[in-house]
């Protein structure tokens, strides 16, 4: 996968619009539609660490061409890889539970947003 279409996998993966990432990364609505459409790329090496924080991905991430699926290429940044994998195992049963409702999957990942910025104030 290129860049762009990992940074819109990644996107949709999380539940975010184009205007909410914008927002985070402190670029235009046009540049994330730009980004992901292959039209340009970001020049700025903090766009990718800011993307790699987000997406909790290595910064290369999204600098390296690969074939490999978003969900299993992830480079975790922790120690504790192997529950960060279960906990995203289950975390996309939920999201891949087509009996839940959207609105419900994208409360559920606001307040998961919260904690992790929670967690890193700590």
């Amino acid at each position: 996968m290129n860049f762009a279409e990992k940074l819109k996998k990644a996107r949709k993966d999380f539940l975010l619009t184009q205007k909410e990432l914008s927002k985070e990364i402190g670029v235009s609505v046009r540049t994330i539609r730009n980004y992901e459409s292959s039209k340009s790329y970001p020049k700025d090496r903090e766009i990718y660490k800011k993307l790699a924080v987000i997406f909790n991905v290595n910064e290369d991430y999204f600098k390296i061409e690969s074939d490999d699926k978003f969900s299993s290429s992830i480079k975790f940044k922790s120690e504790n890889t192997d529950d960060v994998v279960s906990i995203l195992e289950i975390v996309k049963k939920f999201l891949d539970n087509k009996k839940i409702d959207g609105k419900i999957k994208k409360e559920f990942f606001y307040a998961l947003q919260e904690e992790y910025i929670k967690s890193i104030k700590k």
